[in-house]
């Protein structure tokens, strides 16, 4: 049987926010520049979108009978996504050309 001071316990135990990634380290908020489809620059801060990965700027992908702007094609639909945004990256790790990962 619970007690008063156990629902208590749990109670708060279900509403306490719950601990940072030990990774994480800040959030930069911005309207951001497009550099290509998984990478931005918000707060003159350059950010590679978590969890994505588009084709380079300047990639292309071969079709049966056409040559397709494949990278040109991911910058421009993420342009769209985030056209007169602000935007909030939660930086995540420093990658290895020294860009932050961010969600």
């Amino acid at each position: 049987m619970l007690t008063r001071l156990h629902h208590w316990l749990l109670l708060a135990a279900l509403v306490a926010p719950a601990p940072s990634p030990a990774t994480a380290t800040d959030a930069v908020t911005d309207q951001p520049r497009i550099i290509d489809g998984d990478t931005i620059e918000v707060a003159s801060e350059r950010i590679r979108l978590h969890g994505i990965d588009a084709p380079e700027r300047k990639q292309t992908c071969e079709w049966p009978d056409k040559t397709i702007p494949c990278g040109r094609l991911a910058l421009l639909a993420l342009m769209d996504l985030t056209a007169g945004a602000v935007v909030t990256c939660k930086t995540l790790e420093k990658e290895r050309y020294g860009r932050w990962v961010a969600r």
